[in-house]
């Protein structure tokens, strides 16, 4: 992964390099990843926090090493082109020469009483520098282990975020049949379940015209039920009877005979069971309806 992270940053390909950086930082990173999270940063505080992070992990990483150093640079390069100015260099000549005026007011065997004054100050400031400085740099350290732990959850976050939730696929109950659609367990809305079709839909005269049935209940395919087709036609067969099968599908076939064309058939459909109960079934569209042409 840092390979093709590295001949990524190498093309310019910023982006992508990004991407597999986000990628890289969820499944073990090494110093080489969080370095070249650092060349592809967006700002020198982030940049900081990913080398740091990279020496953390291997402290002899020379790369690392370097552009850390590149980046301190260049944070201290304005404070050490900071040059006081003095107003009248004149004052500093008579300033030194204070010290052999004031002499008599001092003891005349060892050091002056103010001198001492002045060193134990300096000796107190330059330590309360010190202090203070170690403090900072602790703090410094602390807040760029911190900065570099937070910048990459934020990577790998960002990096979950993007990845799409798959769609569950439907769970098939009853494979198609026929003219009959599967069902699948977002198809199955009703209970009991019932399906009719007719097929063909456009037959010709003395043709064969088979209509098929399904019930199921819950979630079951029913068999042995009777199955009774009533074609609303004045010239047809008034209905018949089929019983359903292990699939709980019962098929109905008739022939059309002399049949008038360009009149349409509605087939009506009820279920019977064992003890006579009757399950009447409510087409929806034109599922059961077939044109002779």
């Amino acid at each position: 992964m840092d390979e093709q992270i590295k001949q990524a940053i190498e093309a310019d390909n910023i982006e992508e390099a990004r991407r597999l950086i986000r990628e890289a930082l969820q499944n073990n990173p090494t110093a080489d990843t969080y370095y070249y999270a650092a060349r592809v940063a967006l700002n020198d505080q982030q940049r900081e926090s990913f080398l740091k992070k990279a020496l953390e992990l291997d402290p002899w990483h020379e790369l690392a090493a370097n552009e850390l150093e590149k980046l301190s640079s260049r944070q201290l390069a304005p404070l050490m082109e900071y040059t006081p100015t003095v107003a009248n260099p004149a004052s500093l000549e008579i300033q030194t020469a204070i010290p052999t005026v004031t002499a008599t007011v001092v003891h005349k065997k060892g050091v002056p009483v103010w001198t001492w004054l002045m060193m134990g100050v300096a000796v107190m400031v330059v330590a309360g520098v010190i202090i203070g400085a170690l403090a900072v740099v602790s703090s410094n350290n602390q807040n760029v282990s911190a900065t570099a732990t937070a910048e990459a959850y934020k990577l790998a976050a960002t990096a979950t975020a993007s990845v799409p939730t798959p769609t569950p696929k439907p769970v098939v109950i009853a494979r198609s049949v026929g003219c009959l659609p599967e069902i699948t367990d977002k198809t199955y809305t009703t209970e009991p379940m019932m399906q009719v079709c007719v097929t063909p839909k456009n037959p010709g005269q003395y043709s064969d015209v088979t209509v098929y049935a399904r019930i199921l209940q819950k979630r079951q395919p029913t068999s042995g039920l009777g199955a009774y087709a009533y074609f609303n036609y004045r010239y047809f067969p008034a209905s018949l009877n089929s019983l359903t099968d292990a699939d709980g599908i019962a098929r109905i076939r008739v022939n059309t005979g002399v049949i008038t064309v360009d009149y349409p058939v509605r087939v009506d459909i009820t279920f019977f069971d064992s003890s006579g109960k009757k399950i009447q079934y409510t087409p929806k569209a034109d599922e059961n309806i077939f044109t002779p042409e």
